[in-house]
């Protein structure tokens, strides 16, 4: 150097980016070195500067960091297939005023052979969302493919088995039929499966989220438009290690080879199951009512619905159909003549019609109603008045009304006096404690008993109503079963209770529909197979070796109490799951916690809780907390080590405290081998074959049984 100063030092004619700069944004989401080195040379072309190339860009950042990559490649027939994947990675909306953020989700779609894309910006991964997606992923490659390969997302897939047939949701299913196409998910925790999309995944995040991570969008149109330029780039970019570009080898290859799509486009729909018609011979959607055949009242029925239709299923059968209802508007019937009965149809109650009813029961009684209307200057006034004193009919015989309007037109005050002598022995024997105690109550002129410094107002008790104000702080309370219990007694002119007797029918209306609505719940978030299972109508009991004292004795829920398990154990289709679920329904009933969980899906949960902050915890917590588990398909696969720890952990968690409900095929001295017979299988054994209640479902096929009666 001293010798020759200079030697060896130059100054590169390339310019030189910030590396630090670099290395900053390489830690952003779906950035790389390929896509920072292009925005590099477009910066040098605007600054008319030398950039340097890629291979130099690459080896100069190695002196800051050291990036290892690896990729393969798995042949595939050009026009065979498409994958499809949600990304992981999502973008976002900006509301411009407010400055909010709304989450957007990408779908992703690959055809294998020429890796050419597609990606279509979502609000939500609901199930129409899918197969909206799906429908616009075909029309973007103009054609259609023979197979569909996607995750094994809830949207599309309801089980998909170790060995068995894969079970697709009727809408998915009715989505591939339309395009001639089979949907072949990927088995679970397999993504390997479907590596084209996977990757493809990975490079969406790099050329669309990544390449307009710096730019707002308040729109989703607005928003889908950049996606679909960014995608169309992406797919114009050339091969690294082949000739050509994912367009061009579409274009020439793959294309030609599609399936044209078909003349009418796809119709999106959902489908809702099990909705019970009504007795008015309607069925309720979103608060709407729509007609159906009057046949099938009390039937539960299967709803298909599109964006502007909504049809009935029974089974296979299709009903009727309706428009649907526009959004927002509630409480709208929709009725088909054909669907009602041949008779008369339903008629508002008015002032003739009371009159009418009045002279089925009686003269006497026609006369107390027409007192009733006289006494108000407009009928519909005394309507109500008049419907209550005809409403006896439902609790008191016809003659014994009468003959109570009889003695009731002696009195200044027929109305009151109807009720009063309607209850009394001396009529007809056999009065209710309530009519009883109405009699106490009213006396003589109207004189109310309780507060005898006032009058009744109409018969009725002057606390008999409760005014806007108090109801309000009721509901604020949280009591609003309380307040429409008092609202009931107001329509029913209940007269001459005591305070405290309206009281206790009251708190007794509200406890009754707070119970109720808590049962129904808890039944609801116990997820049973069979929702209608019963324990009372188990079929074949004598043929299938069950035990009629034993499953009474299951009724009376004794072994929850005692912390006992139970084993349900017989040969496919003898009603396993039937009786676990009916078990689990029954302890819902009696006010208990219970789930019903297969245990493939219990696996299922256990793997995804690992990728949730404190996930395995919370998830050990919430299922050793159901007073009542019921685990179907125990041991149909063997379990791997991680779910027999995690089996161990669970039932040590739930043993002496809870009940247990194990539905298998395989007898006991099998299990321990499917434990896989080691120490952890010695250890969950012993937890659960000690205090455990063993019934055998016997060898009758109770699907052939139950096909068979309704053939």
């Amino acid at each position: 150097a001293r010798l020759f100063p200079g030697r060896g030092e130059h100054e590169s004619v390339h310019a030189q980016p910030d590396w630090d700069k670099i290395h900053r944004e390489l830690a952003r989401v779906g950035v790389t070195l390929k896509l920072l080195h292009g925005e590099y040379v477009d910066a040098c072309r605007a600054k008319g500067e030398t950039a340097m190339g890629y291979d130099r860009f690459c080896k100069t950042y190695q002196r800051h960091v050291l990036v290892i990559g690896a990729a393969s490649r798995v042949g595939h027939k050009a026009g065979q297939t498409v994958e499809v994947d949600w990304s992981g990675k999502t973008m976002q909306l900006t509301d411009p005023v407010t400055g909010a953020t709304t989450r957007v989700y990408l779908f992703v779609a690959t055809l294998p052979f020429s890796r050419y894309s597609f990606a279509w910006p979502t609000l939500d991964m609901k199930q129409d969302t899918w197969l909206r997606a799906n429908v616009a992923m075909f029309e973007w490659f103009g054609g259609s493919v023979p197979r569909i390969v996607p995750d094994n997302l809830k949207a599309g897939v309801i089980k998909h088995p170790a060995e068995g047939e894969v079970v697709l949701n009727d809408a998915y299913r009715e989505l591939a039929a339309h395009y001639s196409a089979a949907v072949l998910p990927g088995r679970v925790k397999k993504p390997k499966d479907k590596p084209s999309v996977e990757g493809t995944v990975g490079n969406v995040a790099t050329a669309v989220i990544a390449a307009l991570r710096n730019q707002r969008f308040a729109t989703l149109p607005e928003l889908r438009a950049a996606v679909y330029e960014r995608v169309t780039e992406y797919n114009a970019r050339p091969f690294q290690k082949r000739a050509g570009s994912r367009l061009t080898v579409f274009e020439a290859e793959e294309k030609p080879l599609l399936r044209p799509l078909p003349q009418v486009p796809f119709e999106i729909s959902q489908w809702f199951y099990g909705r019970k018609v009504q007795r008015n011979g309607h069925v309720v959607f979103e608060r709407n009512f729509y007609s159906v055949p009057y046949e099938n009242i009390g039937r539960s029925v299967d709803l298909r619905i599109t964006d502007t239709m909504l049809e009935v299923f029974a089974g296979d059968q299709r009903l009727t159909s309706h428009l649907l209802a526009p959004a927002g508007v509630i409480n709208e019937y929709r009725t088909h003549d054909s669907d009602l009965p041949d008779r008369p149809r339903y008629q508002q109650m008015d002032p003739q019609r009371a009159r009418e009813w009045a002279g089925r029961i009686g003269e006497n009684t026609t006369v107390v109603v027409n007192r009733i209307f006289e006494s108000v200057p407009v009928d519909e006034q005394g309507l109500g008045a008049a419907l209550a004193v005809l409403r006896m009919t439902r609790r008191y015989s016809a003659t014994r009304v009468e003959a109570a309007a009889g003695i009731a037109l002696e009195s200044p005050r027929p109305f009151a006096a109807i009720r009063a002598s309607a209850a009394d022995p001396g009529v007809e024997p056999g009065p209710d404690r309530q009519t009883r105690s109405m009699v106490r109550t009213v006396g003589p002129r109207g004189i109310c008993r309780v507060c005898p410094r006032r009058r009744l107002l109409r018969g009725r008790h002057p606390m008999s109503r409760l005014d806007a104000e108090t109801k309000r702080k009721l509901r604020e309370m949280g009591v609003p079963a309380l307040v429409d219990a008092f609202d009931i007694q107001d329509e029913g002119l209940t007269i001459g209770l005591v305070f405290e007797e309206r009281i206790k029918l009251a708190v007794d209306d509200a406890h009754a529909a707070f119970t109720h609505s808590k049962v129904e719940g808890l039944i609801r978030r116990a997820g049973l197979r069979y929702p209608n299972a019963d324990l009372r109508r188990v079929d074949l009991l004598e043929q299938r070796g069950l035990d009629r004292g034993v499953i009474a004795q299951l009724g009376t829920r004794q072994f929850i109490q005692r912390h006992m398990n139970v084993v349900f154990q017989g040969f496919t289709g003898s009603g396993k799951s039937y009786l676990g679920s009916a078990l689990a329904k029954q302890a819902c009933q009696h006010q208990y916690r219970a789930h019903y969980i297969r245990m493939p899906d219990l696996e299922e949960t256990w793997a995804t809780a690992k990728d949730k902050p404190a996930g395995r915890e919370k998830w050990s917590r919430k299922y050793s907390t159901f007073t009542l588990l019921v685990i179907d398909e125990w041991l149909l696969d063997r379990p791997t080590d991680d779910v027999r720890s995690m089996l161990l952990e669970l039932l040590e968690r739930r043993y002496d405290a809870t009940s247990t409900v194990f539905c298998t095929q395989y007898a006991k001295k099998d299990w321990h081998q499917r434990l896989g017979g080691g120490v952890h299988a010695d250890a969950i054994m012993d937890r659960i074959v000690h205090n455990t209640l063993w019934i055998e479902t016997g060898d009758v096929n109770m699907r052939e049984h139950t096909a068979a009666a309704a053939g």
